[in-house]
């Protein structure tokens, strides 16, 4: 049954029906010819498309891999190593009105699990918006039916603020929820599957406000404390089975993202970088093997083990020029790449399954709160948790997780600036292809792992810290956007800009 539903053209039906403009503010005019309601199912797997699959096709997956550094690029046709990036994609505004429909087609069916679906989703959409760029319209948003075709900025703190309660009403409403809901694309239908989902996005939230973590209108170590010790009354995912991932078939309707042909130009140019790499070489982290590919020297050393060899893997500087990347892995004096591409098991329709979010960053997250004295507890316990469950994701056997974890550079250093780096590293790395620009918001909260720059990322060397405006908020929002530029930047939209949501 969850695999016929993975039809992804009858998905589309839903996108058709109830996507929107990329103007996001821009009244949308009723069809006759085009039903006006549908079933709350099938909105539902429109949003989850949206979310899970649409939003991490090909160049968008390329993007947020070699931006996050965990890839560098060696051809710009095919990708970008160049920070001088432009506007934001504001694509989820029209995932937003799907919300609205849903709910409003729970209201119609009288079927409550689809309307908390709602509210969760919403604040996973909002959170996605406002981080790119900053404020953002919320409380006025999608509401062209009233009259409101301009509507204001929020503050991000309020944005947040919001969306942290609608997540916490939600927590409540799912425990009280009457009705069911038809099978879909991630959890075949488990509502508790998706009540622990909510719950994790809090705690992500709640660790993207660590700079504010004593704003007592946020209340972040309470709110965080709240859900860590009382996880019958907050359920969070328990294992990585859990996981909120979408899985890829043997065909062509639905297939993997970033597949390519072996002997296709762009499989040839994408190779590791030395920020996710290399510490993972360093470290002997037997992930490197599943998700990395030797080096062609490594192939032709005349070693029959080469492939569980270490020093068979290397990656590449991020931030040289591109012409200097592709001279690295097309030598002709040694005609061999000295540095590691992507693993060949990316490049088939499966691929791997995309998670969203997961039982490993759920871990981190806790980790990461008790280390930062928000709540009482076991750092070392769930870093491990962390570690653990990312491995078992790449199906890395018990025994070699049990080896790596006992190394003294993995061991938790305690609830330290050492510890903090260790897991921030940890999570950084378990973010690897998987949960839209987590990896790069990471390292643009903390600093943590190095990031490195040079003539080939441009922009005077430094990492952006978001997205500007689109040019359509621009033409059709001016006055109420310039008012937020002024709040926020002094009038400013650069992609160097620091939001409220990173100052300190």
């Amino acid at each position: 049954m969850r695999k016929e539903m993975k039809n992804i053209l009858c998905l589309l039906i839903s996108l058709i029906l109830f996507s929107t403009c990329d103007n996001q503010f821009e009244e949308t005019n009723l069809n006759p010819n085009k039903p006006a309601q549908a079933t709350p199912s099938l909105v539902f797997n429109g949003i989850i498309m949206d979310v899970f699959y649409t939003g991490n096709h090909s160049r968008s997956m390329s993007d947020i891999l070699t931006y996050s550094q965990y890839m560098v690029c060696a051809d710009d046709f095919y990708g970008s190593n160049s920070y001088n990036w432009g506007t934001a994609n504001m694509y989820f505004y029209g995932t937003l009105a799907n919300t609205v429909q849903l709910e409003r087609e729970g209201q119609r069916m009288n079927n409550d699990a689809y309307q908390v679906l709602a509210k969760t989703f919403r604040a996973y959409l909002f959170f996605e918006l406002t981080r790119s760029v900053g404020d953002i319209p919320c409380s006025e948003a999608l509401r062209s039916e009233e009259g409101i075709y301009t509507p204001k900025y929020d503050t991000q703190k309020e944005v947040l603020l919001q969306c942290l309660e609608w997540l916490e009403e939600a927590n409540e409403e799912y425990k009280t929820v009457q009705t069911t809901i038809e099978k879909e694309l991630i959890y075949d239908g488990d509502l508790s599957k998706w009540h622990k989902f909510n719950n994790g996005l809090r705690l992500r939230i709640l660790i993207a406000l660590s700079n504010h973590a004593d704003d007592s209108d946020l209340n972040v170590k309470n709110r965080f404390a709240e859900i860590v010790n009382n996880p019958a009354a907050h359920p969070i995912f328990t294992g990585f089975e859990e996981n909120a991932e979408f899985t890829y078939y043997e065909n062509m309707e639905n297939k993997y993202p970033f597949y390519m042909e072996r002997d296709e130009p762009r499989a040839q140019i994408f190779y590791m970088t030395e920020t996710f790499l290399n510490p993972m070489v360093e470290t002997k982290d037997p992930r490197v093997f599943v998700i990395a590919e030797p080096t062609d020297s490594a192939k032709h050393s005349g070693n029959p083990d080469y492939a569980l060899d270490f020093n068979s893997y290397e990656g590449i500087r991020y931030g040289i020029p591109t012409i200097d990347v592709y001279a690295i892995v097309h030598n002709n004096d040694i005609n061999k790449q000295r540095v590691s591409r992507m693993h060949v098991r990316y490049e088939s329709y499966t691929g791997e399954p995309y998670i969203v979010l997961g039982y490993p960053e759920v871990n981190f997250c806790i980790a990461e709160g008790i280390n930062r004295g928000w709540v009482n507890g076991d750092a070392a316990d769930y870093y491990r948790k962390g570690i653990t469950g990312s491995m078992q994701f790449y199906g890395i056997a018990g025994e070699q997780i049990e080896e790596f974890l006992v190394q003294p550079e993995i061991t938790y250093a305690g609830n330290n600036e050492t510890g903090l780096r260790q897991i921030l590293t940890q999570k950084y790395t378990a973010f690897f292809n998987n949960s839209r620009w987590e990896g790069f918001y990471t390292y643009r909260r903390t600093g943590i792992p190095d990031f490195t720059t040079g003539p080939g990322s441009f922009n005077d060397g430094k990492v952006p810290m978001r997205w500007t405006y689109p040019r359509e908020e621009y033409d059709n929002n001016d006055e109420n956007l310039e008012a937020a530029l002024a709040r926020q930047f002094n009038g400013s939209d650069d992609r160097n800009d620091l939001m409220w949501l990173l100052r300190k």
